[in-house]
């Protein structure tokens, strides 16, 4: 994947998006990709383009981000602002 961010700023109460990219070398391309952000129900993403594109509901806490796609795993702080 291209490089993914550490920490996500989101607009406090509105729903976003969140955007992964393959790297242009990458051998494998998963056809789905899931987020879960905390205890909510996990939202699921296709591969279109090179890219999963996440859209996500509106937050008001802090969270993390649980990434799955493939065998590829990251964690990313979403914070509302």
């Amino acid at each position: 994947f291209e490089p993914v961010p550490e920490q996500l700023i989101v607009a406090h109460g509105e729903p976003f998006s969140f955007t992964l990219s393959l790297a242009p070398q990458s051998l494998s391309h998963p056809s789905l990709g899931t987020v879960q952000l905390g205890l909510q129900q996990p939202v699921t993403a296709q591969l279109r383009n090179g890219r999963y594109e996440f859209e996500l509901p509106s937050q008001i806490d802090t969270g993390r981000l649980e990434v799955r796609i493939g065998d590829f795993r990251q964690t990313v702080r979403v914070e509302p602002r």
